[in-house]
Formats: structure tokens, C-alpha cells, sequence
């Protein structure tokens, strides 16, 4: 039997999706994990206490409990290790994720300059500060879409799903 996510953690974790591509240095993948268990956890135990209750009223108690989910990624920015040199770019929609340790950052906050293109993701030579090494960065224009949402679905984690995206002969 498939396990499917209820409606009101689907939209909060979207919601969650949205503001953490935005942040420097987070791993959303892990992110979006972490907060699918425990919006899995309390919703069970919600339906326990309070039966029938609609998608909204489950997702302003989500809201509620939890916080606002800006403020929930700008928790996570704030431990998060900064860029060593930020620069100006221009990459409007781009974001720019190492394919080991999963850290993202948009792409224009770290100097990148994309124009135009006509691919959803490129792989570009990079340096990771987080694993201190040269390597296959994963360029992608994914910062207004929720992919990752949908991808992790109610079972999946992190590092399975990092695996799978980034393909190392590439």
C-alpha cells in the first residue's frame, strides 16, 4: 500500500520548499524530511484528538504550532555555514546544490550569471564549502517550482532521493 501525505502537510511542505530555496547553505532536501516527520507525527496524533477536522484547520494549526514557513527556513539559514565569497549575479529562478552533501544556495547570491537557457539543469565544476572539495555542482532552474516536495512523497529520504537526482557519470 502506497502512503500518501494529507493535504494540509503537502501545502505546508511546499510552502517550506518555496522559502528554503531561497536561503544560503541549507540542504532542503533534509529539511523537508525532517519537517515531513513531524507533520506526519502530529497530524496522527491530531486525528486522534480531534477527528474530522478540514485541510485548513489542520494547516493553521500547522501554522500555529510550527510557525510560518519563512521564518521556519530563516531558523535553518541562521545554522547554516555562509558563503565564503558572495557575489553579484544574475540568475533569476536558478539555484545551485552540490550533488554530495546536498547544500544549496540561489544561484544569483553566489555570483552566477545566467541569462537564458533552454535546459532545466546543467552540471557545473564547483567548490562545496561545506565538503571542502572540487566537485559536480547541479545547477537547476527549480526555485519557484516544489519538485522536491513531490519527489520525497510521504516515505523517501534525503540522501536516497539526492542519489537518485544526481548521476555521477554525467
Amino acid at each position: 500500500m502506497v502512503k500518501t501525505l494529507h493535504p494540509a502537510v503537502t501545502a505546508y511542505l511546499e510552502q517550506l520548499e518555496r522559502a528554503v530555496k531561497q536561503k544560503i547553505g541549507v540542504v532542503p532536501e533534509e529539511i523537508l524530511c525532517d519537517a515531513r516527520e513531524h507533520l506526519q507525527h502530529d497530524i496522527e496524533a491530531l486525528n486522534v484528538c480531534e477527528p474530522g477536522l478540514s485541510t485548513e484547520q489542520v494547516h493553521h494549526h500547522f501554522i500555529t504550532t510550527y510557525g510560518d514557513p519563512h521564518d521556519v527556513a530563516a531558523h535553518y539559514e541562521d545554522f547554516a555555514q555562509p558563503l565564503l565569497r558572495a557575489g553579484k549575479g544574475y540568475a533569476p529562478g536558478w539555484r545551485i546544490s552540490c550533488t554530495s552533501c546536498g547544500r544549496s544556495v540561489p544561484a544569483a547570491r553566489a555570483g552566477i550569471v545566467r541569462v537564458g537557457a533552454a535546459s532545466v539543469h546543467k552540471y557545473v565544476l564547483g567548490w562545496c564549502a561545506d565538503c571542502h572539495w572540487l566537485r559536480w555542482m547541479r545547477l537547476e532552474k527549480d526555485l519557484e517550482r516544489t519538485n522536491l516536495t513531490r519527489a520525497l512523497g510521504a516515505e523517501k529520504d534525503s540522501d536516497t532521493m539526492r542519489r537518485q537526482r544526481h548521476h555521477p557519470w554525467l
